[in-house]
């Protein structure tokens, strides 16, 4: 499309007048002409085209829009022309339809456009879609090339027309944009209507694929035009064929037994009315004449007004079932005079014979482990056979318990291999119901087994079901009748036995019938207390409380009550009884009579007293003895304490420790083995244990305690503990510890001390020896050189033999020849040190580099100097020749100082690191040095409470020497 023919054919130009104004006018008018004959050309052609997608078959949709897209992109002029759709998650625009105009076949954009929400807002308000540029519709705006015309369908964005043209930029009409989207949205309606159909056909088919399959007959009821679909398995059911029986509701309704008719409509009425479920079971003619049992339900389908438009539903032959349901129920009607162990067998029997079962059993949950079944009967093979206990765990009749019903079948023996007995019996199906009380619990279950896969459960499952209403009333029965035995004859023997006085009493308080043991508390005789009421023979200060509750009874408030008080007996002694008092009323309300179990406490009584005085000895006790006894919970939480444990604790009173935690007290270190501890004494086993606290007021104190679990008769158990203080114990068995280790780090270092003393003191001897044997010789031959020489090396091993003793002694004296430990500047000992060593640093020419300041320690001066004297004059004697340096620095750390001293020389392989100090020990044999100035480095540090250690990498890397000291704060207070 060209900018001077937006739209259609282009004109012919009409011969020039010679009036230029008539010209003009001329001109104008042809122009509007042309205009209006293109803009018919192409609403003609919209409505063709829209007409053309409308009417066209489904099949040929396709067809059509490609076509309508080739046709209207010829006179707009447009280079490519597509119908994109958007995608499912409205986050692409995908072209399901492109028209390329013949050349430009490699310009067709992508097939998919990404979807950004902006673009969505757009196509939702009905705008048209600029990839670049202003909108079209803007008479004014720059002119485009490439545009989105949005399309929807039933008022939902559901896509574009994508519109690409290439060349001289064109503007369009806004009624060709108007036209373009009437057209789109008529094409994607008529995509929405072709994808419907065949969504619906795919319905259609699943549908019928379902019917075909089902063994149920299924029907559909259209209440408008009356018509009535039957599938082929209904009509099979019915024994009918599809020209047989009529499609319409009366002939349906007349095949239901006239006995079932009444019902079955009044169950559709309330379905269609009130739209309770539509469930009934009913009776239709077959074509044979015979009436089957079939189980129907259906669901209808409503218009807004209400009114029920069509119903679909379906009907399950039950025929079979409800055979068995009336062999049963006629069975059951010989077993009503049966009872307890002779109905359990008659059933059991009639249930595997009647259901060709191989294995039937009646059997009830055990009372105290829900765990196991006993069975109640139990037939197998024919016969009736002992009956039997087994656990439920990995067998079938668990699911039962737990899933009500649980039917398998075939394969049950592989779906529970761990029970034993499927596999003995060759068990191969399974049907198994619950049994429930009256309350809803499971107390039962009754089960069929067969040896052969079953084709049809549904009728066992049936009558399962019913059997367990009437097993579960007498299981129950006999339950009953047992308990009821079982009181009768526990409250004969109360009676017998004669513990409990028994008296029925009058509304006035007079005595009814009194049993022998009440006249034995007493004292009185039957006649004598026939005279009295029981407030006669109350003791005073008891009277008002009995009164207050028996006067309640009267009233009607409560129908009884127990107290504790005090009768006096004939012999006018006071005794404690305790009563429990019952009424039974008359029809209206009135008491009739009341009675009393009265039972003799004063033992009892007797003995609480002396408890009482027994615990308050022991608490005395408690509170007068020397270690901490408390009692906390198994959390820990304190309930009593001692004196003494609150001393310890350097707690004030008692509400100091009130809800406190033990685990406060202890040190974190101890609170994982504390709870240990406690779990094994809550085991019920007798430990002792160790551990350390920190009091109320920040005293650190160890402790042991011994505890035991302690089961109290008015509350939770508790743990009762007493604990002593053992921390000077402990300071002992610590400074012993530490002596031991001192005295056996200092046998080790004599052993090798006096080993290497032994080694290096032979060696100067060895050699004095072997000289005075040479010169004797040259005595001999009058050699006066040899003589001189011999007397050099005797007179050099005996100056070595000094410098070894002297060292020795030297390092004999550290740490037992001290002098008195003072608070120094260790920068001052540093600065001493290089004073002392001044003339070796000049002779080599060494570069000094100290650190600008040291902190204090604490230490004999003399020792500390000594330190630094040998580990400077060290570092001098090894540093590098050509650029000799060291230095002598600090480290940062919180704990202690850490000092060292750096040369730059030849360095020390790390494999020798540990030799350098030990005794005589020198890494060159032929340097200078007696190899005892280290060891006595590291014997000064070591009585210091330090560490000295050497950091090397090896040969020509240099070689720092480093200890560590405790040092002192600014103020001049040692840090641990």
């Amino acid at each position: 499309m060209k900018p001077s023919s937006p739209v259609g054919k282009p004109a012919t130009a009409p011969p020039a007048p010679s009036d230029p104004l008539s010209a003009q006018v001329t001109a104008t008018a042809d122009d509007a002409i042309r205009s209006l004959e293109e803009r018919l050309e192409f609403e003609i052609l919209i409505s063709d085209m829209s007409a053309a997608i409308v009417n066209s078959a489904a099949e040929a949709v396709d067809d059509t829009i490609s076509d309508i897209l080739r046709q209207v992109a010829a006179p707009l002029g447009i280079d490519i022309f597509s119908l994109l759709i958007l995608s499912p998650n409205e986050d692409r625009l995908c072209a399901t339809h492109v028209y390329c105009r013949s050349g430009f076949e490699n310009n067709v954009p992508p097939r998919e456009l990404e979807f950004p929400p902006e673009l969505l807002t757009q196509l939702c308000t009905d705008d048209i879609v600029e990839l670049n540029g202003s909108p079209a519709d803007d008479e004014s705006a720059p002119q485009l090339q490439q545009l989105l015309i949005p399309i929807q369908v039933s008022g939902v964005p559901s896509g574009a027309l994508g519109c690409h043209i290439s060349g001289e930029p064109v503007r369009w009409q806004p009624y060709v944009i108007r036209r373009l989207k009437l057209l789109g949205n008529i094409i994607a309606n008529t995509l929405s209507r072709t994808q419907t159909a065949e969504e619906l056909a795919a319905a259609k088919t699943r549908f019928s694929l379902a019917v075909a399959g089902s063994t149920d007959g299924i029907w559909d009821f259209n209440f408008k035009t009356g018509e009535l679909f039957y599938s082929d398995r209904l009509i099979e059911l019915m024994g009918f064929n599809d020209v047989e029986i009529d499609p319409v509701i009366n002939t349906f309704e007349n095949h239901i037994h006239p006995d079932d008719a009444f019902h079955n409509r009044e169950a559709l009425k309330r379905h269609l009315k009130d739209r309770v479920p539509y469930d009934v079971e009913y009776r239709l003619r077959t074509h044979s004449g015979k009436y089957c049992w079939f189980h129907a339900r259906g669901q209808a389908i409503w218009n807004e007004q209400g009114r029920a438009l069509r119903m679909a539903g379906s009907i399950q032959d039950i025929d079979t079932r409800k055979q068995a349901e009336a062999a049963l129920v006629n069975a059951a009607k010989q077993f009503v005079s049966l009872k307890g162990e002779e109905l359990f067998h008659s059933l059991v029997r009639h249930l595997a014979e009647s259901l060709d079962a191989d294995f039937a059993f009646i059997g009830s949950l055990h009372r105290d482990s829900r765990d196991s079944v006993r069975t109640n009967a139990v037939y197998a093979d024919g016969k009736i056979i002992d009956n039997f206990e087994y656990d439920l765990k990995d067998t079938p009749c668990d699911q039962v318990i737990l899933q009500q019903t649980c039917v398998y079948s075939s394969g049950v023996q592989q779906q529970f291999p761990k029970d034993e007995m499927l596999s003995t019996m060759d068990v191969e199906a399974y049907v198994g119901t619950t049994i429930f009380d009256s309350r809803g619990k499971p107390q039962g279950l009754v089960s069929l087994l067969f040896r052969s896969p079953l084709a049809e459960t549904q009728t066992a499952q049936s009558t399962l079901k019913i059997v367990a209403g009437h097993i579960s009333a007498e299981l129950e029965r006999n339950q009953a009748t047992d308990a009821l035995r079982s009181s009768e004859q526990w409250i004969r023997r109360i009676l017998d036995l004669g513990v409990i006085g028994m008296a029925i009493t009058s509304p006035e308080k007079g005595w009814v019938e009194v049993n022998d043991r009440m006249y034995e508390i007493l004292g009185y005789t039957p006649e004598e207390l026939s005279k009295l009421t029981w407030v006669d023979i109350s003791h005073p200060d008891d009277v008002d409380a009995d009164l207050a509750q028996f006067q309640r009874v009267l009233a009607g408030e409560i129908d009884g009550y127990a107290l504790e008080k005090r009768y006096i007996t004939k012999k006018g002694e006071s005794i404690h009884v305790s009563i429990a008092v019952n009424c039974a009323r008359t029809a209206d309300g009135s008491v009739e009579y009341l009675t009393a179990l009265v039972q003799d406490i004063s033992d009892r009584k007797r003995a609480e007293q002396a408890m009482h005085a027994s615990e308050q000895h022991l608490r005395a006790i408690i509170d007068t003895t020397p270690a901490c006894v408390k009692l906390h919970t198994r959390d820990g939480i304190l309930l009593e304490m001692n004196a003494a444990g609150l001393a310890l604790i350097e707690a004030k009173h008692s509400d100091d420790v009130r809800n406190l935690c033990v685990y406060d007290l202890i040190t974190k270190e101890y609170h994982e083995a504390y709870r240990e501890f406690i779990n094994r004494v809550w085991q019920g086993k007798k430990e002792t244990f160790e551990f350390e606290i920190v009091a109320l007021q920040g005293t650190r104190r160890f402790m042991e305690t011994q505890a035991v679990l302690l089961n109290m008769s008015d509350r939770d158990p508790v743990i009762l503990s007493i604990t002593s203080d053992i921390t000077a114990r402990k300071e002992a068995e610590l400074e012993r510890e530490t002596l031991i280790q001192e005295l056996e780090s200092k046998n080790t270092e004599l052993e090798s001390f006096t080993y290497t003393v032994s080694h290096d003191l032979k060696s100067p001897l060895v050699t004095i020896k072997g000289f005075l044997g040479l010169l004797k010789r040259d005595l001999a031959a009058e050699n006066l050189s040899a003589v001189e020489e011999d007397c050099c090396e005797i007179s050099n091993a005996a100056d070595k033999m000094t410098n070894l003793l002297d060292g020795l002694l030297e390092l004999s004296r550290v740490g037992r020849v001290a002098n008195p430990s003072e608070h120094v500047n260790f920068g001052e000992i540093v600065a001493q040190a290089l004073r002392t060593s001044a003339g070796g640093i000049s002779q080599k020419g060494v570069q000094v580099t100290v650190a600008p300041e040291f902190p204090n320690v604490y230490g004999d001066r003399l020792r500390l100097l000594e330190v630094m004297q040998n580990l400077i004059d060290n570092a001098v004697q090894y540093c590098s020749p050509t650029d000799p340096c060291i230095e002598i620095g600090m480290r940062d750390d919180a704990k202690e100082l850490v000092c060292y001293v750096r040369n730059n020389g030849t360095g020390i392989d790390p494999k020798y690191h540990d030799n350098v100090f030990k005794l005589f020990e020198k890494l060159n044999a032929s340097n200078a040095g007696s190899g005892i100035g280290l060891a006595i480095v590291k014997r000064i540090i070591d009585v210091h409470g330090g560490e000295i250690w050497v950091e090397s990498t090896g040969t020509q890397n240099g070689c720092s020497f480093i200890f560590s000291l405790p040092w002192l704060s600014q103020h001049g207070i040692i840090k641990s």
